[in-house]
This record gives structure tokens, sequence and C-alpha cells, in this order.
């Protein structure tokens, strides 16, 4: 899916309206490139209802998204599930180069088995995950993420996870 545009995911946006149960979604071996947007450059899944929604992204490819806030965007009650996904030069026009999590509603992001390279946001930084407030839960599974994004930012299988390097991944 690329070079498309549009303001809640540059090609695709999964959203819940607050009075009908959650939809969920499964994103099965996709890549998204060269995709522009406001919030998620490539996917926004947002839910305004009070159940969570569960999305499944798998074996998915972000290639050169742009969005103001993240190539991914998850909003609200949401819980997003990855697994073999590959972000290269993916660039967020304010935080969260390849994620940006964000809600009063405890947004949920878990991420397996990752590899991320040339990843920068509007500082030039990495900041792979964006977190912009403390409801939010991130489980990144460390042993199975890779790429010189975390060799950039001094991460190694033993490098703790309070360390500087991490700091410049997650905000």
């Amino acid at each position: 899916v690329s070079s498309n545009s549009s303001f809640n995911g540059g090609a695709i946006c999964a959203y819940e309206n607050a009075d009908k149960v959650g939809p969920s979604c499964t994103i099965k071996d996709t890549t998204f490139d060269g995709n522009v947007s406001y919030s998620g450059g490539a996917i926004s899944l947002r839910n305004q209802g009070a159940t969570k929604t569960e999305h499944i992204l798998e074996n998915i490819t972000l290639i050169e998204n742009k969005g103001v806030n993240g190539a991914i965007y998850i909003y609200n009650n949401t819980k997003v599930t990855v697994s073999g996904l590959v972000a290269t030069n993916n660039v967020s026009k304010s935080k969260g180069s390849v994620f940006y999590v964000t809600s009063s509603k405890a947004p949920t992001l878990v991420i397996k088995d990752a590899q991320i390279s040339g990843n920068s946001d509007a500082s030039g930084e990495i900041n792979f995950v964006y977190i912009a407030n403390k409801t939010a839960v991130v489980d990144i599974y460390m042993d199975e993420i890779s790429g010189d994004d975390f060799i950039e930012a001094g991460i190694t299988d033993t490098t703790d996870i309070t360390s500087a390097g991490w700091e410049k991944l997650i905000k």
C-alpha cells in the first residue's frame, strides 16, 4: 500500500465510534511505503468506545511513511500487538518515528520481533515509540528487536532497560 494520504492513517484508519462495540482488525503480510498523514503516516488505530479494541499487525513493513504523530498512531481504548515488523526510514514531524501512543484510556502496545533502521522524529532522534501519557502500557520483547537504530542508540542485548540508550528509543 503506497503513496496514499489522509488526515488519520495515510493508508488505513480503523476508527471505533463511542456508541458501538469496538472493531478488531488483523493486518498481515503488508508493506506500507511512502504514505502521509497527520496521525499515523501509514496506520491510525483509534477507539472512542468503552470496549477495548484489539488489533494485530503481523509481518508488516513500514518504509518512508511520514506522519506528524508517527508511522502508526494508537489512540484511546486500543490494544495493538505487533510481530514481524520491519520499519525503515519513517519520519515523524513531532515525536514517535514508528509508534505514537496517546490517550487517557490506557492504550496498550505489545511489540515482538521488530527490526528498525533509519527512523527519526522532528529533532532527528530515533524515538521509536512515543508515549504521550502515563496511562499507556507498552510491552517490548527486547531480545527480539534489532536494527541500526538500536546500534545507534548504544543498545546491546545486555543493556539495562533504564539506560540512556533506551531513552533515545522510548519517550
